[in-house]
């Protein structure tokens, strides 16, 4: 398949598939991220997917993301907004930036996309659960803060999870994997963690819009060929009960156990 045919498919089925990830949403009940699942919809469309072509800057944070899923009160999105550090994704016509580095597309090589099964490796729920719990500092509510993480990531898994049956036309055909570029001391390559993995997954125009940048500025794309054994049912079924499992380890902090020192942290 050509990239423009492909880039034409996946335009194409944003529409359809912004109604399929609603109908899906409404039919989740049960625990917290059950419930946040029927809001992840209403979030996207939100804060809305890049334009093909993008003229101007796009970007999603993790912080942003989870604040509206959570609806954090306003007291509190500083802090939620320290979450951007651990997972954001930006596009422009100068640069991309992915989980805080940003490559400009003058030193970009070459991007590499591949399909869903690929993309979310098996260790990536352990690694962003790490993550968090490593780089956000400790700071008054970082439990708290921790867990609506995960209970997001879960959320956004769980709609994922109900798009993803299997067959070759759900949800995007590829997603972002790769940006290869040159570093000051030789190539580099730049892999996108699990939220903007999953954002990726969620709104196709992300691809479509780097890869219309792709051509404009004269940077290779490589479509990986997809893994024979991967199947997108069974690789979100995996990635979501590893994040439940995550996040049920996390400490299950309230956001008002310690209000003075939280109102601090918010502020910093």
């Amino acid at each position: 398949m050509s990239d423009k045919n492909w880039i034409g498919r996946v335009a194409g089925r944003a529409s359809s598939q912004a109604k399929s990830i609603a109908a899906q949403g409404r039919d989740r009940a049960g625990g917290v991220a059950e419930k946040l699942a029927e809001r992840v919809p209403e979030v996207i469309d939100g804060l809305g997917p890049p334009a093909v072509p993008l003229q101007t800057e796009w970007e999603i944070g993790f912080g942003r993301f989870a604040a509206d899923l959570i609806r954090v009160p306003d007291r509190l999105r500083r802090l939620t907004r320290k979450l951007d550090g651990v997972g954001a994704l930006a596009i422009s016509p100068d640069a991309v930036t992915v989980d805080g580095t940003k490559v400009a597309w003058k030193d970009i090589s070459e991007i590499t996309f591949g399909t869903i099964p690929d993309a979310f490796t098996a260790n990536a729920a352990d690694q962003m659960a790490d993550r968090l719990t490593s780089a956000l500092p400790r700071i008054p509510g970082r439990a708290w803060l921790v867990r609506q993480a995960m209970d997001t990531l879960v959320a956004i898994g769980l709609v994922l999870q109900g798009r993803t049956p299997g067959g070759p036309e759900d949800g995007p055909a590829h997603v972002l994997m790769a940006v290869n570029y040159r570093g000051r001391i030789g190539k580099k390559e730049l892999n996108p963690g699990l939220f903007a993995l999953q954002v990726s997954s969620l709104m196709p125009d992300v691809a479509a819009a780097l890869v219309e940048l792709c051509t404009r500025h004269g940077v290779k794309i490589v479509i990986r060929p997809p893994s024979r054994s991967a199947n997108r049912a069974e690789t979100m079924r995996a990635l979501v009960t590893r994040l439940k499992t995550r996040a049920d380890e996390t400490p299950d902090a309230g956001p008002d156990d310690d209000d003075d020192a939280l109102g601090e942290a918010s502020q910093t």
